[in-house]
């Protein structure tokens, strides 16, 4: 009998352990059998997150940074990633910056903490794209919190126009949802390019995330049009 038992507990314990990992590896892991790769982008990663946690999607962050889903929702978790990734194109950390003068004062912030850099001309807006390594970023962050404190008192905020009445509805709704503050003003400079006399006005730490947004709105102002 006592052989019985010191032969029989290994045994008992093996198919307890053996339990465990298949109740909590095999039953649990296949409801996660879909993955998306991991973005260099923190940006586009953290808004698939916020989409899918927004929409109620089953997922979870594997120990690499992967976004585990179910294959039942492969559909729906594609569409929302093909989205982000059209509203967030660069592949690279950047700030968009409208003038010579500020374009110079944030080239000298980065040359003087040996940050390297490539700065591009944006055709469509005659503006600058600087951009820089994702390594460097939490150091470039903190160069764009002295770089807005710098110009905050050299030059009046920013404005934006809008082509027609559907831009301007659009631009709004997603200035709001952003939660990014602006001010609605009357502007006769715009009158020669536009039919709307309004302007926003708004702060220049907001000019990068407003500019996504504008063209984002052309898009859609488009897109409705189509249909």
């Amino acid at each position: 009998m006592k052989r019985a038992i010191i032969i029989g507990l290994p045994i008992f314990c093996i198919l307890i352990t053996a339990y465990i990992i298949f109740t909590n590896f095999f039953l649990e892991h296949p409801k996660f059998d879909k993955a998306l790769l991991h973005y260099d982008s923190p940006r586009v990663q953290n808004r698939i997150i916020t989409k899918l946690e927004e929409l109620n999607i089953p997922h979870k962050i594997d120990r690499y940074g992967y976004i585990l889903y179910q294959s039942a929702d492969e559909k729906r978790v594609k569409e929302i990633t093909e989205e982000i990734k059209r509203e967030h194109p660069k592949a690279l950390p950047s700030i968009t910056i409208a003038t010579d003068e500020h374009k110079d004062y944030f080239h000298s912030l980065l040359k003087q903490a040996n940050i390297p850099f490539e700065t591009r001309i944006l055709s469509d807006r005659n503006n600058y794209r600087v951009e820089w390594d994702w390594k460097y970023d939490d150091e470039v962050q903190q160069l764009i919190t002295e770089f807005y404190k710098g110009i905050s008192g050299s030059r009046k905020p920013p404005k934006l126009a809008f082509s027609s009445e559907i831009e301007k509805e659009i631009l709004l709704t997603l200035l709001n949802e952003n939660n990014i503050p602006y001010k609605l003003i009357k502007s006769e400079a715009v009158k020669s390019i536009s039919q709307i006399s309004e302007v926003i006005e708004y702060d220049w730490p907001y000019y990068d995330e407003v500019q996504e947004l504008s063209l984002k709105a052309r898009r859609l102002m488009r897109e409705k049009s189509e249909n």
